[in-house]
């Protein structure tokens, strides 16, 4: 049972590290992911490693009040890198028949990205452009949760994200 537990947490340990290493960009100047699938971008798991990134955020409208919370932003800009792995940067809580529209703007210095908007169940709803500016609106049928997901690999730049709620 001893050895049954020490090798669980190394297993676990070492997870932890190799999940979160910088993931080499393998396709030069094309931006998109390699490494990482829509499958994986989409999935429950997330995990990354970034250097050098700063963020700022706003808030006026909180629309979510219990899980997500703490990333239920109108406004999200993260600058630098380098980032690898899969991040969650923003959630918004909608209820029947609101409005969302969220601009995107991303601009890509080194590496690959992905940024796509997802259900709280992890289906995706959008896939943003990179490298340039992109909006998307979605009116919810029902109460929902939509978060904006991010993969990267080896990615230095910069991403604004601005939301509007009708």
């Amino acid at each position: 049972m001893k050895k049954f537990l020490i090798l669980a947490l190394c297993l676990i340990i070492s997870t932890c590290i190799i999940g979160c290493e910088d993931i080499e960009d393998t396709n030069g100047s094309d931006t998109a992911l390699t490494t990482i699938s829509m499958e994986k971008l989409s999935g429950s798991s997330i995990s990354g490693s970034s250097k050098s990134v700063s963020t700022s955020t706003s808030q006026t409208r909180t629309t979510i009040t219990t899980d997500h919370d703490d990333i239920d932003y109108d406004t999200f800009i993260r600058k630098g890198g380098p980032s690898s792995g899969i991040f969650t940067l923003t959630a918004t809580g909608l209820n029947k028949n609101q409005k969302l529209t969220i601009t995107c703007n991303s601009t890509i210095e080194s590496g690959n990205i992905g940024l796509i908007l997802i259900t709280d169940d992890n289906e995706i709803v959008y896939e943003f452009k990179t490298n340039k500016k992109d909006e998307f609106s979605i009116t919810a049928s029902d109460s929902e949760k939509y978060l904006v997901r991010l993969g990267c690999e080896s990615y230095v730049g910069t991403i604004e994200l601005k939301r509007s709620i009708n």
